[in-house]
């Protein structure tokens, strides 16, 4: 990851959100206990090092997910959103599904297969 990714938008919403909710009650817990009245270089320097430890803990976390991903996948059968998209699965109707499938395959210029399993566009 090169210093330009680290801060793109997808980098804040999903690995450095996460990161402050996961270390808000820590974050918390240290402003209650830091000495306000007599602050130091030392809490100045603590202070630098807070986003860069949740800078970490972000990618720690993305790395772990990444590491359980294949076996979420699995244990789903198969990526959340390609499942939904199988004819096969209710979690969506058959017209919502059919006006997903049919954009897709618009933007695309593919057919798709239909449900009785003759071809449409």
């Amino acid at each position: 990851m090169n210093a330009f990714q680290l801060f793109d938008a997808y980098s804040l919403r999903a690995r450095l959100f996460p990161a402050l909710m996961a270390s808000a009650s820590l974050i918390a817990a240290l402003g209650l206990l830091v000495p306000w009245h007599r602050l130091s270089i030392f809490h100045g320097i603590a202070s630098l090092a807070v986003p860069v430890i949740l800078f970490a803990m972000a990618d720690i976390a993305r790395r772990i997910g990444k590491k359980r991903e294949p076996e979420l996948y699995r244990s789903w059968g198969g990526m959340p959103t390609t499942r939904m998209m199988r004819h096969v699965d209710d979690a969506l109707d058959a017209d919502t599904k059919a006006a997903y499938l049919g954009f897709v395959a618009g933007k695309l210029n593919a057919t798709i297969r239909s449900r009785g399993g003759g071809r449409s566009s």
